[in-house]
């Protein structure tokens, strides 16, 4: 069976202002970005030819390590291994034009953590936690294969606070590499979730892992929802 893929990336920022005195009133709207796009099926520039998302949960502390070289996809009823790496001819790393087939890996990536607090009262997270014991992700482009062309050859260390997203798209595309000749390996990315600080809740209980038949807390996991989504051109 032969599948084709489009998407319609879209990233826009607006607001609104809204300002009164006794006499009237006046507003600023705007909106920067872009809504409209259309990505179709193919290898080139603005186009992508297959998508994939992961979902699921990472806990305190643990690393999920992403090898674009093979990512499993379940399409239809078959399961394949996606590679979006290239091989490098020659010159930098930053130059497309450097790459062979497919060019550019990676039009467009996001990554959100849905982390809502499932604690009683959720609203008083912040007074909870201090600063820095907000249960966040953390994407990284860190070790001998990693993919630093996401970040312009650097490591990236992008934190994402609870109901965050972090995203990217270009319309020309960020490529992985894989090449064994000249021995250039520049394909895996890393998740991480932040320790998280163990904060006393109702009653004197922990809020995690501290079961009880009394505890308001028991069951509640420290660990993090997450998503990601990324669409490109494969090898």
């Amino acid at each position: 069976m032969s599948t084709t893929a489009s998407a319609m990336p879209s990233l826009a920022l607006g607001y609104t202002l809204t300002g009164s005195d006794k006499y009237s009133s006046v507003s600023e709207t705007t909106i920067v970005g872009y809504r409209n796009q259309q990505w179709t099926n193919g290898t080139g520039t603005g186009n992508i030819d297959m998508g994939i998302v992961y979902t699921g949960y990472i806990a305190s502390g643990e690393r999920l390590n992403f090898n674009f070289t093979t990512m499993p996809k379940k399409v239809w009823d078959e399961t394949i291994d996606l590679n979006f790496t290239s091989t490098l001819i020659a010159g930098p790393l930053n130059d497309p034009s450097n790459y062979s087939s497919p060019q550019r890996g990676i039009k467009a990536m996001l990554l959100t953590n849905n982390w809502k607090g499932s604690l009683e009262n959720s609203s008083q997270i912040e007074s909870w936690f201090p600063s820095s014991g907000v249960p966040r992700l953390n994407l990284h482009a860190t070790g001998h294969y990693a993919f630093t062309n996401l970040f312009n050859g650097e490591s990236g260390n992008i934190s994402i606070n609870p109901q965050s997203t972090w995203a990217m798209t270009d319309l020309i595309g960020k490529t992985p590499i894989y090449d064994g000749a000249t021995t250039t390996y520049n394909y895996e990315l890393t998740i991480t979730a932040e320790n998280f600080t163990n904060v006393i809740g109702t009653g004197g209980y922990s809020i995690w892992n501290d079961h009880g038949p009394t505890n308001p807390w028991s069951g509640n996991l420290p660990r993090i929802p997450y998503e990601l989504i990324l669409v490109g051109v494969t090898g």
